[in-house]
């Protein structure tokens, strides 16, 4: 899966010849429209940002917050193996 970005400026077909090079090469393409941290590393920032917190808070430890978000959510990782 890769994020790609439609700028200000970029037309409908370099985003078609973005998408059909990703296609051969067995990705699929999302299209988002420009912002700072696109779509996946904004949220995943506040994510991991959050479970940093709720560490420091000593809510929970850090092996149990990865377990809760494998476990009830079917993620392969957890925040904060991910930002590992």
């Amino acid at each position: 899966m890769v994020e790609v970005i439609r700028g200000f400026h970029t037309s409908t077909d370099t985003l078609e010849k973005a998408k059909t090079l990703l296609s051969e090469m067995q990705k699929e393409g999302i299209v988002v429209n420009d912002m700072p941290g696109f779509v996946s590393n904004r949220v995943l920032m506040l994510t991991i940002n959050e479970a940093i917190f709720v560490v420091q808070d000593q809510v929970a430890p850090a092996e149990d917050v990865d377990r809760i978000f494998k476990t009830c959510f079917g993620h392969k990782m957890g925040p904060l193996e991910t930002g590992d």
